[in-house]
C-alpha cells in the first residue's frame, strides 16, 4: 500500500471542510471516480455529519478551533491500477492559520504534521479575497482601528497572508522540495472569466503566484478549481433548487484542472498530488 499524508491549509472559509465533505460522500458512493473509499480511521461521526450536510445541500460548517480533527486517515483504492493509497490529513481551523499570520508562531503538533507531510493543499476562496489597496483607500475605521490585530485581519491583502503561510511551510520543512496543490474553491463564481485555475491565481493573487514561481525549486505547484457544492447556497430555496437540478448528487461536484478539463470527481485532486509526490 502506498501511503501519502496531506496537510490542508487555508484561511477561514477557504473551502477546506466543504471539500472533505464532498470527498467523503463521493468516494463512498460510486466506482466511477478515480479513487474509492475502502477503510477509515478517525472520528466516524464527524465524517458522517460532513457527508450528510453536503448531501442535503446544507452549508458545511467551518471547522472551529474546538472541533479540529488532527487524525483523519482513509484508505482509497484506485481500481484501474489496483493500487491502495493510505491517505491522512488533518482538518484544521482556518482561524489557526490566521492566528499564525498575526502572531508569527505555529503550535508544535501542527508544525510536526506539516514537516512530515508529502503534499500541501492550499485552498483559496475567491469570495473572500482581499485585494491590495493604498492606505488612503482603506476605510477610515481600519486606519483608526485601536487593535492592530484586527486591522491586519481585515485589511491585509489575502496574497500577503498566503505568502506568509508559504514562508512558514518553507521554513518548517527546511527547504525540502514540496509538492503543493493550490485549489481555488467556489470555482462556479469565477469560471465565466477564467478557464484555468492558475490564471485566476496569477491575476487575483499575483504576489502568491510570483512567490511560487520564484521558488519553483522548493514548491512543485499544481492548480485546480473546485465547486464542491455545485453552486452558491444562501437559503433553503437555493439548497432545494440545487438538489432538484441533479439526479446524481455527485454531478454537483465540478473539478477543473489547469488544462481546463472538467471532472465530477474530488479525488482527482488527491490522486494528482500522489503522482507529483
Amino acid at each position: 500500500m502506498n501511503k501519502k499524508s496531506y496537510f490542508i491549509m487555508g484561511l477561514p472559509a477557504a473551502g477546506k471542510t466543504t471539500y472533505l465533505a464532498a470527498l467523503a460522500y463521493a468516494t463512498k458512493q460510486t466506482d466511477k471516480i478515480k479513487l474509492q473509499w475502502k477503510t477509515f480511521s478517525g472520528n466516524n461521526q464527524y465524517i458522517n455529519d460532513l457527508s450528510h450536510s453536503w448531501l442535503s445541500g446544507t452549508v458545511v460548517s467551518r471547522t472551529s478551533l474546538a472541533n479540529q480533527q488532527l487524525s483523519i486517515s482513509v484508505e482509497l483504492i484506485d481500481s484501474d491500477a489496483g493500487t491502495t493509497y493510505g491517505i491522512s490529513f488533518p482538518d484544521i481551523s482556518g482561524e489557526l492559520f490566521q492566528n499564525q499570520y498575526v502572531y508569527r508562531e505555529m503550535e508544535g503538533d501542527y508544525s510536526t504534521l506539516l514537516k512530515q507531510c508529502d503534499v500541501v493543499l492550499l485552498f483559496v476562496n475567491p469570495d473572500n479575497v482581499i485585494s491590495p489597496q493604498f492606505i488612503t483607500e482603506l476605510p477610515e475605521r481600519f486606519r483608526n482601528e485601536d487593535s492592530p490585530i484586527m486591522r491586519k485581519l481585515q485589511s491585509d491583502p489575502t496574497d500577503v497572508q498566503l505568502v506568509e503561510l508559504m514562508q512558514f511551510v518553507n521554513y518548517i520543512r527546511d527547504d525540502i522540495s514540496t509538492p503543493i496543490t493550490i485549489v481555488v474553491s467556489a470555482w462556479d463564481r469565477v469560471e465565466v472569466d477564467y478557464r484555468k485555475p492558475e490564471e485566476y491565481v496569477k491575476n487575483n493573487l499575483p504576489l502568491l503566484w510570483q512567490y511560487i514561481v520564484a521558488n519553483s525549486n522548493v514548491f512543485i505547484a499544481q492548480y485546480f478549481g473546485i465547486s464542491a457544492q455545485g453552486g452558491p447556497i444562501n437559503s433553503e430555496e437555493d439548497a432545494e433548487q440545487l438538489i432538484e437540478k441533479y439526479e446524481n448528487p455527485i454531478d454537483r461536484i465540478k473539478v477543473v484542472n489547469n488544462n481546463g478539463a472538467v471532472f465530477h470527481d474530488p479525488s482527482i485532486i488527491l490522486w494528482s498530488g500522489m503522482q507529483e509526490g
